[in-house]
């Protein structure tokens, strides 16, 4: 996008990942830990992605599959914290 408007553009990007630090606590409460990532920006094959992103997040949402442990728990924590 900024290339496309006529800024120069670096072929690398930093990534900042958050993740639980533990992933065995049941409980509402998650502690993250953070991580920044440089990894190398191939622009066309971005922008490939990019729109197969957008694609895949404009389908509808699949309800929870009720006999997946993870899901029921997914679901039961959301309306927890409503």
């Amino acid at each position: 996008m900024f290339q496309k408007k006529g800024y120069k553009v670096a072929n690398k990007a930093y990534l900042l990942n958050y993740y639980p630090k533990t992933r065995t606590s049941p409980s509402m409460a998650v502690d993250l830990a953070c991580k920044v990532i440089e990894a190398k920006l191939d622009l066309p094959e971005f922008e490939k992605t990019l729109r197969k992103m957008v694609k895949f997040l404009e389908k509808d949402y699949p309800n929870a599959n009720e006999e997946c442990k993870t899901c029921v728990y997914q679901v039961k924590r959301q309306q927890r914290m409503r």
